[in-house]
């Protein structure tokens, strides 16, 4: 088995002779692996697209802005930070019938979650990863992380799959011709405005400028430092208003992070999320101390031998779980639960997947390979597809209150997503 991973992830440690561009077939390539990628998250929870719904803020604040404000609101924060790719495209949505919006955001947004695996199938990344399979299969892990259920089909969340688009872009090698260049500046553009996670892409991609010393890497990385700026301002002026959590002193327990960092990041990708819950209580002080160093030593071992591309996104997603952890300190016993705030782990489960991989492939790890690979095999062949199918979500009536509203009187006001307290918001009949 050590032998098969070595020769399947020798790639992610030898570089090929020649410069990526864009070919007349990068297009249809890359539309391509877009709509493969829609076609695997779909299998996820057909009625995504087949009873389309609304998840969270994707009505209450997207949909709701773009109907009463328009682009009025775009760039305004909301909870602390702004998303303006969110608010374009709802307001770029509301331009076909209203009755349409819960299937085009999830169109929009499983899109955007497919973006990452369509990057890995072109050659943009041949140089780091020469064997095109291989960067196919990492893709697909993209795809198939369990408990990703609420980044499947939602706006709100496309801030995560732009981030790891941003960081894969920033990651990748230059190219020649403008065609991949603007398309890599609107992605860290988008990725910067519409979520923090330009803060932690800054240090490495401000490392990786350096190592290049290329014209075209620090244009992305004065992007990457100019959306940080915005970001930072808009975090800064409206945290003690609307995120006051994040200025109360709080001393969590080490033991319940250790068992957070330890369940929901490392146990979930292997053994599948329930497993994963039912360790959490069976495992003892020790045994989380002894996992989470192992953790430890895959990471530093993978730093070591990684390449300055796949050191960079390691260190973006390591940088992304110690924000996920200062950012949920009040909520750490709630977090225990695999299914509560699904998301946060999303960027740290691949980068801890990416580390497993690096280790695996390394043919001098003669104890430490074999086990990451068997770590790898478990993802593949046990957490993924346990964690395959997604419940459905709730029906809140959309097209029923849609058709309230259009009989409705000019400044006339309708529910929507009336049976879910946390979904519910209103729209008023224009004139």
């Amino acid at each position: 088995m050590e032998g098969y991973l070595h020769a399947a992830g020798v790639g992610l440690l030898r570089s090929r002779p020649h410069v990526p561009r864009w070919t007349r077939s990068e297009p249809v390539l890359f539309a391509s692996a877009t709509l493969f990628g829609v076609a695997v998250l779909i299998s996820h929870r057909p009625d995504v697209v087949l009873h389309a719904q609304l998840w969270g803020d994707d009505g209450k604040k997207w949909l709701f802005d773009a109907y009463t404000y328009g682009l009025g609101r775009v760039f305004l924060p909301y909870e602390g930070y702004l998303g303006v790719f969110q608010g374009v495209a709802a307001a770029g949505v509301l331009l076909a019938p209203l009755s349409w919006a819960p299937l085009l955001f999830a169109l929009v947004a499983l899109a955007v979650q497919s973006l990452p695996f369509a990057f890995l199938a072109t050659d943009r990344l041949a140089l780091v990863v020469p064997r095109r399979y291989v960067r196919v299969l990492a893709g697909v892990a993209c795809l198939s992380v369990p408990t990703i259920i609420e980044l499947l089909g939602t706006l709100t969340n496309t801030q995560w799959s732009l981030a790891v688009l941003a960081a894969l872009v920033v990651a990748a090698p230059r190219v020649r011709g403008w065609s991949w260049r603007i398309f890599d500046f609107m992605v860290v553009l988008l990725s910067g405005l519409s979520g923090p996670f330009c803060i932690f892409l800054l240090l490495p991609a401000a490392g990786i400028a350096w190592r290049r010393r290329s014209s075209s890497q620090w244009a992305l990385t004065w992007c990457v430092l100019a959306t940080s700026l915005i970001q930072g301002v808009a975090i800064a002026a409206s945290a003690g208003l609307q995120r006051p959590a994040l200025l109360t002193p709080v001393m969590p327990s080490a033991v319940l992070g250790l068992k957070l960092l330890v369940d929901r990041m490392a146990l979930v990708p292997i053994v599948g999320a329930n497993s994963a819950y039912r360790a959490s209580g069976a495992l003892p002080l020790w045994g989380d101390l002894a996992l989470g160093l192992a953790i430890a030593g895959v990471f530093a071992g993978a730093l070591a031998i990684a390449s300055a591309e796949m050191r960079l996104l390691l260190t973006f997603g390591l940088l992304v779980l110690a924000g996920t952890l200062i950012a949920s300190r009040t909520t750490w016993a709630q977090m225990l639960h695999p299914y509560y705030g699904e998301r946060y782990w999303f960027i740290p489960m691949l980068a801890w997947l990416l580390a497993l991989t690096l280790l695996a492939a390394r043919r001098r790890a003669r104890l430490v390979g074999p086990a990451c690979a068997a770590a790898i095999v478990l993802f593949a062949v046990l957490a993924a597809p346990a964690g395959w199918l997604y419940p459905s979500l709730p029906n809140p009536h959309f097209q029923r209150s849609v058709l309230e509203l259009e009989s409705a009187r000019p400044g006339q006001s309708v529910d929507f997503g009336a049976e879910d307290p946390g979904w519910r918001f209103q729209l008023t009949r224009k004139s």
